[in-house]
């Protein structure tokens, strides 16, 4: 996921709390924020999860779709969110003595740690969530008997093999015996009636089954 990577995979547990290091602080900032991100992460998928629903959250973050990443704005933590962190927290585990009268330069170093809190949180946060959805449409098979349509084409595919291999199932476009090496991710599925089981076109109106 180019556009939300980068985040380390951990912090150095020991940094120093003291808030008169500028960039100890905001590291530690940093290091609170991804193992929340992460943790919020963990809530998003569940044992109700269905297939389609891992394969729809993965292409959404893959390309940047709004539609997915702005729905789980709710979930990624940040500091006056809907949460219960707030900045007195960040304060606190950052050791700022004296909340909420702070000097001016601890509470400007303060703001600043709180935006790199909601930085290192939603990099983690979505991280995870990329990482568990790819994990499960990578090690779940396709239903075989399923119609799909692979994202651009606006035909109907049929799956060759059910099991992913680096991410790709082998497909078939209906009208069409080639076989082709598919992306997982760009595989929906489609109402059998939806596509013309001559051509393949989706929206056919020349289907000979409904003649």
């Amino acid at each position: 996921m180019s556009d939300r990577a980068g985040m380390p995979a951990s912090y150095d547990a020991d940094i120093s709390r003291e808030p008169d290091n500028s960039e100890s602080t905001l590291a530690h900032a940093r290091q609170i924020g991804a193992e929340h991100g992460r943790n919020a992460a963990s809530w998003v998928f569940d044992g109700n999860t269905d297939g389609e629903t891992y394969r729809r959250v993965l292409a959404g973050i893959e390309a940047g779709d709004p539609a997915i990443l702005d729905s789980f704005d709710d979930r990624i933590p940040c500091i006056g969110g809907a949460g219960d962190y707030d900045q007195e927290d960040l304060a606190g585990e950052l050791g700022f003595d004296g909340w909420p009268a702070l000097s001016e330069t601890d509470a400007a170093m303060l703001d600043s740690a709180a935006d790199a809190y909601g930085e290192a949180a939603g990099d983690a946060f979505w991280t995870e969530v990329e990482r568990a959805a790819r994990m499960h449409v990578q090690a779940h098979g396709l239903d075989m008997g399923a119609v799909y349509t692979v994202a651009g084409s606006g035909v109907a595919w049929h799956v060759v093999t059910a099991d992913a291999v680096d991410g790709k199932v082998t497909a078939v476009m209906v009208g069409d015996d080639r076989e082709e090496s598919v992306d997982v991710t760009d595989l929906t599925a489609i109402d059998p009636d939806s596509y013309c089981s001559g051509c393949g076109q989706i929206g056919c109106e020349g289907d000979f089954r409904h003649a």
